[in-house]
């Protein structure tokens, strides 16, 4: 999960700076570069809740794993 937190900031960051680049093109409109942002952000946030639900789950089976005869 940590690499996660790590990655994921740099990866965006990168594409939100290409996507202020983009508005300078003659291709690209200020309505597409705000969808590509609201897009970046829809993205992080369902990998990160997907992260933290997976993680929730595996601490879950450990913790049941310590129960007695749970097994």
């Amino acid at each position: 999960m940590g690499t996660l937190f790590i990655v994921l900031p740099i990866i965006w960051l990168v594409a939100w700076a290409w996507a202020e680049k983009m508005h300078d093109k003659v291709t690209a409109t200020f309505i597409e570069r705000e969808n590509y942002k609201l897009y970046l952000i829809y993205v992080s946030n369902y990998l990160i809740h997907d992260q933290l639900a997976l993680d929730g789950l595996f601490q879950f089976n450990a913790c049941i794993d310590l129960v007695p005869g749970f097994k």
